[in-house]
């Protein structure tokens, strides 16, 4: 895939787990469970898109890897987050607020790795 594709792909995946967390902020309680399933399946693909092959190319031209290790991370604490929820039934009161805290670290991951990567790969447009 070329870097175009790369980009297309990572903004168009960015969107759709934007909308998920739309979602699931408007729906009752019984259908969050099948969002948050949704949205973690698409998050670990796209992490792992993401980390072979956004992040080499970001690295090969970044003076340093502080944005995609800092990005890495920040995948490693949304994983942790997705295996505590899927241990967690929905009923559990710690299980919408867990989901929050995630959408709260994804929302602002994908906020910052958009203008940041931005700056330092023509891939991501002007």
């Amino acid at each position: 895939m070329d870097a175009a594709g790369i980009a297309a792909k990572i903004k168009d995946d960015h969107e759709e787990i934007l909308k998920l967390f739309q979602r699931f902020e408007t729906s009752q309680e019984e259908a969050r469970a099948r969002i948050v399933e949704e949205a973690l399946e698409k998050l670990e693909r796209h992490t792992i898109f993401e980390e072979d092959s956004l992040y080499p190319a970001i690295r090969a031209s970044a003076d340093d890897g502080k944005l995609v290790d800092q990005a890495i991370e920040e995948h490693y604490l949304a994983s942790v987050l997705a295996r505590d929820l899927r241990q967690l039934e929905p009923s559990d009161p710690r299980y919408a607020t867990k989901f929050a805290v995630l959408m709260k670290l994804i929302r602002g991951h994908i906020q910052e790795e958009e203008k940041q990567m931005r700056m330092v790969s023509p891939i991501f447009g002007p």
